[in-house]
C-alpha cells in the first residue's frame, strides 16, 4: 500500500512540473518584438543621393516584456560589417525612436537596418528592415581624373601602380564599376587591384596597376559602369596619360682625357743681364705649417614631410588601408610597399597632398610598411614611414 502511495505521488508531482511548463511556456511575458520601421526624409531615396548624405530616416521600434537584464541594439549593415546606427553610449530603451542619416551600404544591396533584443550571449529575437532604392532613370554620368600628368617608361613596372579618382552619379542599382587599360590595338585588360570585395563605391580615390604595351605612346584607362549580372555598358569615361619621350642619342662619346698646356718657345733676352754679387743672408725660418681648415659637410635638405599617415595601423589580412599625406616644396612624391620578404607595388606620381584607399598586398600575412619618398628639384630627398601590422 505504502508502495502504491508513493508511485501516486510521484505521478502526481511530474504531472504538476508539466503543467507548469506548459503554463510557463504560454505566458504572456514572453519578450517580443512587436514593431521596426522607418520614414525617410529629405532627398528621394536612390543610391547617389544616399551617398550624398541627403537622406534620413526615422526609426521606430517596439519591444514588449523587455527586462532589465536584456539589452536592444540597433545596427546597419555596411559592407559586410554590422556597424551601430548612431555612435553614443546611451542604453537603447525597449521602446524608442531616432532620426539617422541613412549609410552607403557598401555593397549590391539596399540601405537595411537590425533590431536585436538579447540576454547575455542569447539573441532572443531579430528584426531586418530594408529601404528599398528608387529606381533611377536618368544617364549615368563618370567623371574620371589623375593627379599623373605623365610617366616615364622606365617606371612602368610589375609593381607600378598610378593613382585615379572617379565620381559617379545617377548609378543604376546592379551595377558595378570597371577598370581597364585600352590597348594600342583596341583590346583592353584589367588593370583593377585585388580587393575583399566585388562593389566600388560611386565615388573615390584608389590605384590601378598599369602596363606597358609594345609601341604604345600613352596609357589610356577606361572607367566603364556595368550592369554586374549582363555585363551591359551604361557608361564610361576615358582617361589618356602621356609618356615621356627620350630623345635619340646613338652612341655615347667617350669623354675626352684632358691634356696638358703645351709649353711655348724659349725666348732668349736681348738685354744682358747684370752679374749681381750675392750676399750672405740668415738661413730662412722654417715655415710654420698650419693645419687645413676643417671643410663643413653641406647636407641637402629635401622636402618637408609635414604629414604622413597610415591607417588603421592594425588590421585583419585582405583589408584595406587608407594613406594620407602632405609634402611641401616636392618636385616628385611616391610611396612604396615594403614586406618583410620582399617589395609590393611602388604608387608613383602622386601629387604633393593627398589620401588614398588602397588594398593591402596580397602576399602580406604579418606586416607591411609605407615608404614615402619625397624628392625636390635640386636633388633633396625626404623620406617618412608608417608599419602596419596584419592580425591573425
Amino acid at each position: 500500500m505504502r508502495s502504491r502511495m508513493v508511485w501516486i505521488l510521484i505521478i502526481a508531482f511530474a504531472l504538476m512540473i508539466a503543467v507548469g511548463g506548459a503554463a510557463a511556456q504560454e505566458s504572456p511575458y514572453i519578450p517580443a518584438i512587436v514593431e521596426f520601421d522607418a520614414v525617410t526624409s529629405g532627398e528621394p531615396v536612390t543610391r547617389s543621393a544616399v551617398e550624398d548624405g541627403a537622406v534620413t530616416a526615422t526609426l521606430n521600434w517596439h519591444i514588449v516584456n523587455w527586462s532589465d537584464d536584456q539589452t536592444v541594439l540597433v545596427e546597419y549593415l555596411q559592407g559586410n560589417i554590422w556597424q551601430p546606427a548612431w555612435l553614443t553610449f546611451e542604453v537603447v530603451q525597449p521602446v524608442g525612436s531616432r532620426e539617422v542619416v541613412v549609410q552607403d551600404p557598401l555593397n549590391f544591396g539596399s540601405p537595411t537596418f537590425r533590431l536585436t533584443l538579447s540576454e547575455g550571449r542569447s539573441v532572443l529575437e531579430q528584426r531586418y528592415l530594408v529601404i528599398p532604392f528608387e529606381e533611377n532613370m536618368s544617364v549615368p554620368e563618370v567623371t574620371f581624373t589623375s593627379p599623373v600628368t605623365a610617366l616615364d617608361p622606365e617606371e612602368i613596372l610589375d609593381t607600378t601602380a598610378v593613382v585615379v579618382s572617379w565620381d559617379v552619379t545617377n548609378r543604376p542599382e546592379g551595377s558595378q564599376l570597371v577598370f581597364d587599360q585600352v590597348l594600342p590595338d583596341g583590346s583592353q585588360i584589367n588593370v583593377e587591384l585585388a580587393r575583399p570585395r566585388l562593389f566600388v563605391p560611386s565615388s573615390g580615390t584608389g590605384a590601378v596597376q598599369p602596363r606597358l604595351p609594345a609601341g604604345a605612346t600613352d596609357i589610356t584607362f577606361r572607367l566603364s559602369v556595368v550592369d554586374a549580372i549582363s555585363g551591359d555598358v551604361y557608361a564610361s569615361a576615358g582617361l589618356v596619360i602621356p609618356l615621356t619621350t627620350t630623345a635619340e642619342t646613338g652612341d655615347v662619346a667617350a669623354t675626352a682625357a684632358p691634356t696638358a698646356i703645351p709649353a711655348g718657345p724659349e725666348v732668349t733676352p736681348d738685354v744682358q743681364t747684370p752679374q749681381v754679387q750675392p750676399t750672405v743672408a740668415p738661413p730662412p725660418e722654417t715655415p710654420q705649417v698650419l693645419p687645413p681648415a676643417p671643410t663643413e659637410e653641406i647636407a641637402v635638405q629635401g622636402p618637408e614631410i609635414e604629414t604622413f599617415t597610415v591607417t588603421p595601423t592594425t588590421i585583419a589580412a585582405g583589408g584595406s588601408v587608407t594613406m594620407t599625406w602632405n609634402v611641401i616644396d616636392a618636385a616628385t612624391v611616391q610611396i612604396s610597399e615594403v614586406l618583410p620578404d620582399g617589395a609590393g607595388l611602388t604608387y608613383v606620381q602622386l601629387p604633393g597632398s593627398g589620401s588614398v584607399s588602397v588594398p593591402l598586398p596580397s602576399g602580406a600575412t604579418t606586416s607591411v610598411t609605407y615608404i614615402l619618398t619625397a624628392r625636390d628639384a635640386d636633388g633633396g630627398e625626404s623620406t617618412a614611414e608608417q608599419t602596419v601590422t596584419i592580425e591573425g
